[in-house]
């Protein structure tokens, strides 16, 4: 995914003719795109539907790249640090910031609540 944020920075830089590309990347933890609140109700909906049905919930929120999910123990917070480091030790300068939810509708009255990120890569 690293190598996609370079990718997409560099062709939207050249695209402007900027020094400078914004990306919309989506960092989540937890499979479930809900909260914690809402998982109980939410499950009782999705298991009663059959496999087929299933397979046409599959959701992916409307962003350039999408980190997660993942069971380790560090948190969204440490992903988005290490990103960020990880593009200044290629001499890259990246700022972020949250600039909201998915808020894509799912089902029902739920939306999904997965935080979207947007990184500001700059080239010099």
């Amino acid at each position: 995914n690293l190598e996609r944020i370079v990718e997409i920075a560099k062709l939207r830089a050249m695209q402007k003719k900027a020094r400078f590309a914004k990306l919309k990347i989506c960092v989540y933890k937890e499979e479930m795109p809900i909260t914690p609140y809402e998982r109980p109700l939410f499950n009782s909906l999705r298991f009663e539907r059959s496999d087929s049905e299933a397979k046409l919930f599959e959701h992916h929120c409307e962003v350039d790249v999408s980190f997660g999910p993942w069971e380790a123990v560090a948190d969204v917070y440490d992903l988005l640090h290490c990103i960020v480091s990880d593009l200044s030790e290629r001499g890259i300068t990246a700022e972020q910031q949250c600039i909201g939810v998915c808020d894509k509708h799912l089902i029902n009255h739920y939306y999904c609540k997965r935080p979207i990120y947007e990184f500001k890569i700059t080239w010099w």
